[in-house]
């Protein structure tokens, strides 16, 4: 009888690779030269090193930055007062799916805040390697907690669609706080029963001494998670973060 043919590498499964950082924005306005000249270096050399599908930047604000292509940028500044998210993606691997990016603040007037603050950027995917497979991919910077509410960011993930999410975040939350799980559940409750992540370490912050595991790649989809953590350089300031990078199979 005829043997079986090997499938072509890849077929069986999609590999998704993806990037939390926070360099805070004392990088960028404390030391634009000393800080933010080498953390935008640093992001460059991750996304066209690291084999990324997506990454997330909050607080990223070097004036001018432009990503190597084939990388985009989707931005949310200006919109949340002074804090911003940048989602950006591999658009030699994905091409946005389902209309427009939605951006928004989690902080706002209307939910008893000072003002609008905390910042996402929530757009649906559609693999180019994979035909037919979509994911939405939230990139957010989440209040501490007992602030703002999270349903401006479940209803932009509601818009995409909640089947299979990707939530690259500065969660500001430990996971002692509130697990990867229950993060899931608080942003896409119909679809948060089987939730892998990256796994804790503190994460936040340079100037405090590492003290909290804010920093997070969590994914309603996929299997074995893998971690790693980036190291500090020796050019950081203020509350600097470790940036993180998950790595699953979907």
């Amino acid at each position: 009888p005829p043997q079986p043919q090997p499938q072509p590498s890849g077929s069986a499964g999609l590999q998704i690779k993806a990037l939390q950082w926070n360099p805070h924005w004392e990088c960028f306005v404390q030391s634009p030269s000393g800080c933010g000249a080498p953390a935008a270096a640093e992001l460059d050399r991750l996304l066209t090193s690291e084999n990324l599908d997506f990454a997330n930047l909050v607080m990223f604000q070097r004036q001018g930055y432009s990503p190597p292509a084939p990388w985009a940028w989707l931005q949310n500044q200006g919109q949340c007062s002074l804090d911003t998210a940048g989602l950006f993606y591999d658009s030699s691997k994905w091409t946005p799916h389902g209309g427009a990016m939605v951006r928004g603040c989690m902080e706002a007037p209307e939910f008893g805040n000072a003002r609008p603050d905390r910042a996402f950027v929530v757009q649906g995917f559609r693999s180019r390697q994979r035909p037919g497979f979509t994911v939405t991919v939230a990139g957010c910077h989440f209040p501490h907690p007992h602030r703002g509410s999270s349903v401006p960011l479940q209803n932009a993930i509601a818009h995409f669609g909640n089947r299979k999410v990707l939530v690259i975040a500065d969660t500001n939350l430990r996971t002692v706080e509130m697990s990867s799980a229950a993060i899931m559940c608080m942003v896409a409750p119909d679809s948060c029963g089987d939730v892998i992540s990256t796994a804790s370490s503190n994460t936040c912050c340079l100037a405090g001494g590492f003290m909290y595991d804010f920093d997070r790649v969590i994914a309603n989809f996929g299997s074995g998670m893998q971690t790693k953590f980036l190291q500090v350089p020796s050019w950081a300031i203020g509350a600097f973060h470790k940036g993180v990078i998950g790595t699953f199979e979907a």
